[in-house]
């Protein structure tokens, strides 16, 4: 399934690292472009101990791409808790499951101001990156359905450079409806 490339702008996602000046430069195009990306003004730092929120019904291979992007950006711990459980303490929280999936992900877009996915069409998704009005960071992926959780976590693999990531929303969707069999 080929998602849209979209937008006449070209769309460039900067995460920072913590690295020297020498080593990669961590400014990621996203590919294919989505329909629309926005940057927020915060800056997100991954620490050594994560939680992520799941639901009883979040995509499992969208969590398998998650853990595998916190792993690679040097996360040694991922608390997994269910939808239902609370985070209060956690100094990065990573929310993974559209509307049907994870009921916590809509309260964590509202924290960061972001509209969801429950009017995107199937295969749709967004991603957010940022700062809650409560001080807290958080890394959203909210799809339309399974598959659009999916791609949103496929999209982070690509923005994940280092131990810091810059805030952003991105909005996706295809261009056409998937065939439903």
């Amino acid at each position: 399934m080929i998602l849209t490339l979209l937008t006449p702008a070209d769309v460039a996602i900067a995460a920072t690292n913590e690295t020297s000046a020498d080593e990669a430069d961590c400014t990621l195009p996203v590919h294919p472009k989505p329909r629309s990306a926005r940057s927020r003004p915060e800056e997100v730092r991954i620490p050594p101990v994560v939680t992520l929120v799941g639901g009883p019904s979040t995509d499992t291979s969208a969590l398998a791409v998650v853990r595998e992007v916190l792993r690679d950006a040097g996360v040694g711990t991922i608390h997994q808790v269910d939808d239902q459980t609370s985070v209060r303490n956690s100094r990065l929280t990573v929310h993974v499951g559209g509307h049907k999936e994870n009921a916590a992900t809509a309260c964590a877009l509202r924290a960061l101001g972001v509209q969801g996915a429950e009017t995107m069409a199937a295969d749709g998704y967004v991603l957010a990156v940022g700062r809650g009005r409560d001080g807290r960071d958080r890394i959203v992926l909210s799809g339309a359905d399974a598959a659009g959780t999916y791609y949103a976590a496929r999209t982070l693999r690509q923005l994940v450079c280092g131990l810091r990531l810059r805030g952003v929303v991105i909005r996706d969707w295809p261009s056409r409806p998937r065939p439903r069999r």
